[in-house]
């Protein structure tokens, strides 16, 4: 799972995209694996159990956290440049927590930390994902009012790039059909 493989639908609706290296868990404990020479995935989204070569769902819990990562900090957790860096980086199961995440909240900080964990088994499920303090504090439901704040902000849309837009989609989905009218009407002004 990557930024660039989650399209918007109509309704806001987010849809997953490129499935070509997908395989569906057929063994009795819901392992998979592979044996091309290139790991599936991109560098920075890919599990380190991926990089074994057998791995279960719970490689896209990990990609998952990446992408939070990084809406959270406006950085990915690799400090490595080079993509063979970054692999051994996640490889070795280390990801840089620098200053950008030790300004979020500390149950912002341990959702990060539940979804980036090296062992799969200790990672958070999707279920147990979306159960997480900070998911639950955090993220309303739809139709939640939203504040005048983020007006400005969302006004500068248009003019933003790839994923801080997917990022703003997600949030604009949050909000209701006439709050919805109500930005569109701003956004054309």
């Amino acid at each position: 799972v990557k930024p660039q493989n989650v399209v918007l639908a109509r309704g806001l609706r987010a849809k997953l995209t490129d499935f070509g290296m997908s395989r569906l868990a057929t063994t009795s404990d819901g392992t998979m694996s592979f044996h091309p020479s290139v790991p599936p995935g991109s560098p920075h989204y890919v599990a380190p159990e991926v990089l074994r070569k057998v791995y279960t769902t719970q490689a896209d819990m990990w990609s998952t956290g990446v992408i939070a990562y990084m809406l959270l900090t406006g950085s990915p957790p690799f400090a490595a440049e080079h993509d063979s860096a970054v692999l051994e980086e996640i490889r070795m199961g280390r990801v840089h927590y620098g200053s950008r995440f030790r300004r979020l909240s500390i149950p912002a900080q341990s959702f990060l930390r539940r979804l980036l964990h090296p062992n799969p088994a200790e990672r958070l499920t999707a279920a147990k994902a979306l159960e997480h303090k900070w998911i639950q504090e955090n993220c309303p439901k739809r139709g939640a009012v939203v504040d005048a704040a983020m007006l400005p902000t969302l006004r500068s849309f248009a003019g933003s790039k790839g994923f801080q837009r997917a990022a703003l989609c997600v949030m604009a989905w949050l909000l209701s059909p006439e709050e919805q009218a109500d930005l569109q009407e701003q956004f054309l002004q």
